[in-house]
C-alpha cells in the first residue's frame, strides 16, 4: 500500500507511519509538510492507496474533486476543528475518516481498518461508522475493483470479509450486499487465499481478529444494516 503523509508536524507524521505499519507492514510512504507538496504528490504517479492529511491543507471543494478523480484513494483527515458544519462538509465531500489529532494510536488504527473495510468513520464521543455515500464508495467503479489494504482485496471483498467475521453464510452475504451467490463464492475463494485459511471457520476467526466490529449486522435497525453504521466502543 502506498501512503501519503500530508502533515506539517514531523512527529505527527512519524506517529502516523507507525500506526499504518501496524496494519500493513509493507507500506511505502511519501511525506509532505505543506499543501503544495501534498497536491503535487497526490497527482503524481503511481497513485497512492491512502492519504493521512491535516484537514486544513485541503478545502472541501478540493476533496470533492479529488474523490471524483481518484475514487479508490482512502482519505483520512486529521482535525482540530470543532465546527460541526465544517466537519459535515468534509464528510459530504468524500473523506473516509475524520479523526482528531489528539486521538490515541488505537483510535487511529481502528479508523484506518474501518476505511479499508469500506466504511466511513468519524471520531466524536466515540469512533463510529456512518453511511458511505454511493457517490464515492461505488463498489462497481473501476477504482473500487483494485486490490488495496493489508490483504490486497477489493472494497467489495472487504465487505464480504466483514460479514464473514460476523458469521454470515454465503446466502446471507449475497442478500446483504445484493450480489449473486456465485459472486460471493468467488470472493470467498480470494479471501481464503489472502488469509491463508483452509476453511470458512478459519477465515472467520482470522477476519474477526483483523476487523473492528462491535455490533452484528443482524442486530441493527434496517437503515444501519445497509451502511453497517454501528458505533464502536471507545478503545483504551
Amino acid at each position: 500500500m502506498r501512503v501519503l503523509l500530508a502533515e506539517p508536524q514531523a512527529l505527527v507524521r512519524e506517529g502516523l507511519k507507525r500506526v499504518t505499519l501496524q496494519i500493513d507492514a509493507t507500506c511505502e510512504f511519501m511525506e509532505a509538510a505543506d499543501a503544495a507538496t501534498a497536491r503535487a504528490a497526490i497527482n503524481s504517479a503511481p497513485a497512492f492507496d491512502a492519504a493521512w492529511f491535516d484537514e486544513a491543507l485541503f478545502s472541501a471543494d478540493e476533496i470533492s474533486t479529488l474523490r471524483v478523480d481518484q475514487p479508490q484513494l482512502l482519505l483520512l483527515a486529521l482535525s482540530d476543528c470543532t465546527d460541526c458544519a465544517a466537519m459535515a462538509g468534509m464528510l459530504k465531500a468524500g473523506i473516509n475518516a475524520l479523526i482528531p489529532k489528539t486521538a490515541s494510536t488505537e483510535i487511529l488504527a481502528a479508523a484506518l481498518r474501518l476505511a479499508i473495510s469500506g466504511n466511513v468513520c468519524v471520531r466524536g464521543n466515540d469512533l463510529a461508522r456512518v453511511p458511505a455515500s454511493p457517490t464515492f464508495m461505488d463498489r462497481t467503479a473501476p477504482g473500487a475493483r483494485r486490490g488495496t489494504g493489508p490483504l490486497n482485496l477489493t472494497l467489495r471483498q472487504y465487505d464480504v470479509l466483514g460479514l464473514v467475521a460476523e458469521g454470515c453464510s454465503n446466502k446471507a452475504i449475497a442478500a446483504e450486499l445484493g450480489i449473486g451467490l456465485r459472486t460471493v463464492k468467488g470472493h470467498m475463494s480470494v479471501i481464503l487465499r489472502a488469509l491463508r485459511a483452509d476453511n470458512r471457520a478459519d477465515a472467520g476467526r482470522a477476519a474477526r481478529r483483523m476487523l473492528t466490529r462491535a455490533t452484528p449486522i443482524r442486530d441493527l435497525p434496517p437503515p444501519q444494516r445497509a451502511a453497517r453504521a454501528a458505533p464502536i466502543p471507545q478503545l483504551r
